[in-house]
């Protein structure tokens, strides 16, 4: 994700695919700069083909993102 994401920028992204808010991580440094990397759990699996087909390769905040399921 785009180093200057907020939670709130990264959640509404999300939003048709029902994040679980207390789930979001942003990946920061060892200095606390964020990595570009963030991980969210989904409230219904069933949405996570969907918001792979959907999200990955898609554009947020003028970057390109990658989705993967972890």
């Amino acid at each position: 994700v785009h180093f200057r994401a907020t939670r709130e920028e990264i959640l509404q992204f999300l939003r048709s695919f029902h994040p679980i808010e207390d789930t979001l991580k942003i990946h920061r440094d060892s200095s606390g700069r964020p990595t570009g990397h963030a991980v969210v759990a989904l409230t219904n699996a069933e949405d996570v083909p969907q918001a792979l087909k959907e999200l990955n390769n898609a554009f947020f905040l003028l970057r390109k993102i990658s989705v993967c399921v972890v």
